[in-house]
């Protein structure tokens, strides 16, 4: 029941301690609650700049986050808080928590789902963050729970519900999502990793003390940007139990000096199969061979190629698997590479403006702009919808070319970034055969 005035014992503290700090430490549930005890509460939780900094704490960059006026703060937070998770793809081995049959016949294929439909499994849950692996999609909430839905090496036989993460009772602030193995990292600081969803409890790693500022999973390595060394890289386990001893090698010249300090200090990296890239905070891209069998790494080279291709724009982002590398600039613009033969070929500035996210799967990639809208391009394999532009003939209609390769299935090529019929999406993700997005609540499981 709402009353007049705040109690006496808060009446002192002052508007601006209100807006500027305490309300600001609430979630958007809390402080929809707290603003029903009174007026004045009521009055101070409709601050622009409340919902601004409860926004940023929630769910912090990249997002879609197209153009609002100010006092809009609380109404896309709002929004964001009842957002869905969407997955299309692949649905063997349970990948993206839908079965074939729970899915209407215009969202799906022999093969998998085709167009974006939501996961019921986490339709209870508000997700700060979404990551698919191999065989695997994953949330973080924004209540510190990293949940799985299908497998980490594909041995999950049909669809069962989403399995939560454990690290000692651990608040998660981050994940990223490897092709077999899953990062986690806590309210503490501390790492954890997961290299099989039937054990829960992650393994800590011990990196010797390091200061972590980013974590970043990769196909069978991972890295960590550090205030110490600058990027550290390790070869994934295929087994670990309660602490690990993580044997790291570093890439040479990011950790302090010239070229890991000020405008030289790494903001960014991805990991592919053979190669590391980084970014740096002055917006250059450089790459370096990875080899676990040598005693150190080379020292990595700036990529004059890429920068050319984008003419000369500084380089913020950069996602990778396999073999492909895929840079965001500055701009929103995005250039993309293959490591061939020890060095990158190919290298293309794709006609695609206003860009803050990319997502690389296998075959495939996809792109979120700053209006919630997604593009595929790649390939999509055997049918399996990974683009989520429907059957093999909407996706030719679209610009696309399809292979038959065997009966009722096909591959599908889009050489260019091709909109995707789907709700305004805050965040993507791409794994082997399957997409994932969280998305607008609003616009429901149809297009």
């Amino acid at each position: 029941m709402t009353t007049d005035r705040m109690p006496p014992s808060l009446l002192g503290l002052g508007r601006d301690i209100f807006v500027m700090h305490i309300l600001p430490q609430l979630d958007a549930k809390d402080v929809n609650s707290l603003r029903q005890t009174c007026k004045e509460l009521d009055t101070l939780a409709k601050d622009p700049a409340v919902w601004h900094a409860i926004y940023n704490a929630m769910f912090p960059p990249p997002e879609a986050m197209p153009p609002i006026r100010q006092e809009g703060w609380e109404e896309r937070c709002n929004d964001r808080c009842s957002s869905r998770v969407y997955a299309w793809g692949s649905a063997e081995a349970g990948r993206i928590g839908v079965a074939l049959s729970d899915v209407d016949r215009d969202h799906r294929g022999r093969r998998g789902v085709n167009r974006p439909w939501p996961v019921q499994a986490f339709s209870d849950v508000v997700v700060r963050n979404i990551g698919c692996g191999g065989y695997f999609t994953a949330i973080l909430s924004t209540h510190g729970e990293i949940q799985v839905a299908g497998d980490f090496h594909g041995q999950l036989r049909g669809v069962s519900p989403p399995m939560r993460l454990k690290a000692s009772n651990a608040k998660f602030t981050a994940m990223s999502c490897g092709r077999t193995f899953l990062l986690g990292r806590d309210s503490t600081d501390n790492i954890y990793m997961w290299l099989h969803t039937r054990e829960s409890d992650g393994v800590l790693l011990d990196l010797g003390g390091l200061q972590v500022q980013k974590m970043v999973a990769g196909w069978s390595a991972a890295a960590v940007i550090t205030d110490e060394v600058g990027v550290a890289v390790w070869k994934v386990p295929e087994v670990a139990t309660e602490t690990f001893k993580v044997n790291y090698l570093v890439v040479p010249h990011t950790g302090g000096g010239e070229k890991g300090a000020g405008d030289w200090r790494v903001v960014d990296v991805a990991v592919g199969a053979s190669f590391i890239a980084i970014t740096t905070q002055n917006g250059k891209l450089f790459t370096t061979k990875l080899d676990f069998e040598a005693v150190t790494l080379p020292a990595p080279e700036y990529n004059a190629d890429i920068h050319a291709a984008v003419n000369g724009e500084g380089i913020t982002k950069v996602y990778t698997l396999l073999n492909r590398l895929v840079a965001v600039t500055a701009n929103g613009h995005i250039v993309q590479t293959q490591w061939e033969d020890g060095r990158f070929t190919r290298v293309e500035l794709l006609d695609l403006d206003d860009v803050v996210q990319v997502a690389v799967g296998d075959h495939h990639c996809l792109a979120l702009t700053t209006n919630g809208s997604i593009y595929a391009w790649g390939t999509e394999p055997h049918s399996c919808g990974a683009f989520g532009m429907g059957t093999p003939a909407q996706i030719g209609a679209a610009g696309g070319e399809t292979r038959p390769i065997r009966w009722f299935a096909s591959d599908s090529t889009l050489a260019k970034p091709t909109r995707v019929h789907a709700p305004p999406m805050y965040r993507i993700a791409a794994g082997g055969w399957h997409s994932a997005a969280v998305g607008n609540r609003k616009c429901g499981g149809q297009d």
